[in-house]
């Protein structure tokens, strides 16, 4: 029976040790405060480890197959869980979405690769999501030489470490790929529209997504960003107040209550090759725990894949199956001119 490490049991790590735990898999959850999820770990009977990130290679089970870091913001607990899980000889899996612990993580690349391990950041809804629709889109659009894509992550609220992060992703600029090389760009420039998204303006922000979609699709220009029910002109007035703002609060959003829809759009473009995909899901912080449950499934059945890599690079589009309640719609050609405006 594979033993699986959670480091943080916030919204999305219950739902994920919800989803875990019956399939069969052994869970210990672990974190700073035991207190705030000891009843979680007794409802599913996991064990329980008392940790922060410094002593948590000294405090995990000897025998544990995977580490499932659930706890934002990453930029400080993806490498320090990623360190841990390499001393113990098991593969990494997180949910971030932001760029800087994803670049931070591609310096323990060698190391996982050189033991057969896998490196999975992003594995959430943020770069999942869009990754399906870039892989549809490129697919649809052979020799396809850019990307854009965007989402719209319509959440149950928002945790600590998700308004925690997206200060830190605000605060960093804006950025965007061209031809494998990282672009800073004043946060809010450079916004752009994509065909069926109406309404939405996208302003390429340093994401996960600038990392994992070359991945995923082999184009190594790429613009990614989150969904705004403005203008590309107005996102460039009105974000760098938001991220100044977003600073000094860095509040949670209460729950929400009624149905949610998340999206995520992407369009692959070059000479007179289009195509753009639109995905629709369900609620977000669900849908994060969904895939990755079925990361954490797939890396542990996975043989020679080793090193960091995108979840649908590693494991490909049928990654949508195994997640559920996912719909992703290809079209070729016409639409909204996705030029910047």
């Amino acid at each position: 029976m594979p033993h699986i490490l959670l480091y943080g049991a916030g919204r999305t790590g219950r739902r994920i040790a919800e989803h875990l735990v019956p399939a069969g898999v052994t869970v210990t959850v672990a974190g700073r405060h035991p207190s705030t999820f000891v009843h979680l770990a007794e409802e599913l009977g996991a064990s329980v480890v008392g940790a922060d990130t410094t002593h948590l290679v000294d405090a995990m089970p000897a025998d544990v197959d995977l580490v499932l870091n659930a706890a934002g913001p990453f930029g400080l607990t993806a490498v320090p869980v990623a360190q841990a899980a390499l001393a113990h000889d098991a593969h990494y899996v997180d949910l971030s979405n932001e760029l800087g612990p994803i670049e931070a993580l591609l310096g323990l690349d060698e190391l996982f690769r050189a033991r057969g391990r896998l490196l999975v950041p992003a594995a959430g809804f943020g770069s999942v999501a869009t990754d399906l629709a870039a892989h549809a889109a490129a697919a649809a659009a052979p020799g396809a030489d850019e990307l854009r894509a965007g989402m719209l992550a319509d959440g149950d609220g928002r945790s600590a470490g998700a308004a925690k992060s997206t200060a830190m992703v605000l605060a960093a600029g804006g950025a965007r790929l061209v031809d494998g090389q990282l672009r800073h760009l004043r946060v809010g420039s450079h916004a752009f529209r994509l065909p069926g998204a109406d309404g939405y303006s996208f302003p390429p922000l340093g994401l996960a997504g600038l990392v994992t979609m070359p991945l995923t699709t082999g184009i190594s220009t790429v613009s990614i960003g989150p969904a705004l029910r403005m203008g590309p002109r107005t996102a460039a007035a009105v974000l760098p107040l938001v991220a100044r703002l977003s600073r000094l609060s860095g509040q949670t959003a209460p729950k929400g209550g009624g149905e949610h829809h998340c999206h995520a759009w992407a369009e692959a473009r070059g000479g007179d090759r289009r195509a753009w995909a639109v995905l629709r899901t369900g609620e977000g912080y669900d849908f994060s725990a969904r895939a990755a449950a079925a990361v954490v499934d797939e890396a542990l059945r996975s043989e020679g894949l080793g090193g960091l890599t995108g979840a649908v690079a590693a494991f490909g589009p049928a990654l949508a199956q195994r997640i559920g309640d996912v719909e992703i719609a290809v079209h070729q050609g016409g639409g909204h001119d996705a030029s910047a405006e």
